[in-house]
């Protein structure tokens, strides 16, 4: 037989409101899942194949423009392909991984709950991150970064680097903002709603919860942007 520890309130409850406490986080989880696919998958298919492009055209042009233009371009899209491959929305998984444990006995069904309860606020979590005001002025800080490096490109193969740089900034903004407005949100309602209906860890997803370092590294031939969560 296995056995396992709980929290004092997860101890005190009865079979009846463990499963109906299941229940919700199962409901909401597999509401909140297709939109989070989409998303996930979407926006990293985008960035992938933004990668892929920007790679080519570095490797075979031989216009200095294009080449710098793309290395820029390679450098965002590395990062956005990394970020969603090491810091992954998790709403699009988090039901299927609830609904494979087992809930056979009571005791399974009080490990469920604690798994149920982490899994709801962990998906909220990293919705709150993924909106929050922190990814809206990291999106403007890179691609300003993006931006300056084209405006400074003052060699005899472009004409107008400021006008270059400046649309290059534009266009890299309005598709983070893009992403960040598309993204899933529902588990942050769904966690307050829980805490509140069934007063469990009563507290609000904040994004504080979240450690973020941000910070640049020098490589061969230009400047580097990173972003690393902890939890």
């Amino acid at each position: 037989m296995t056995t396992a520890a709980f929290p004092v309130e997860e101890e005190s409850l009865g079979d009846n409101e463990v499963s109906q406490r299941i229940e919700f986080v199962q409901l909401h989880l597999e509401k909140g899942s297709q939109h989070a696919k989409y998303w996930y998958y979407g926006w990293l298919g985008f960035f992938s194949l933004g990668n892929i492009t920007q790679l080519g055209v570095y490797t075979t042009t031989e216009d200095n423009k294009d080449k710098f233009d793309a290395g820029v371009g390679l450098i965002k899209t590395t990062l956005g392909v990394f970020s969603m491959l090491t810091n992954p929305i998790v709403a699009h998984t988090a039901a299927e991984k609830l609904s494979s444990l087992p809930e056979r006995t009571l005791e399974e069904r009080k490990v469920k709950l604690l798994k149920a309860e982490m899994l709801l606020h962990s998906t909220a979590r990293r919705e709150k991150q993924e909106t929050s005001l922190f990814s809206h002025v990291f999106i403007a800080v890179l691609n300003i970064l993006g931006g300056l490096a084209i405006a400074n490109d003052t060699g005899d193969h472009r004409e107008t680097p400021k006008q270059d740089g400046a649309i290059n900034a534009s266009m890299g903004i309005l598709t983070g903002e893009l992403k960040t407005i598309t993204a899933p949100t529902q588990a942050i309602d769904d966690w307050n709603e829980y805490t509140q209906k069934h007063h469990a860890v009563p507290r609000k997803v904040s994004y504080l919860n979240t450690k973020t370092l941000f910070y640049t590294f020098a490589h061969p031939g230009g400047l580097g942007v990173g972003l690393r969560f902890s939890f």
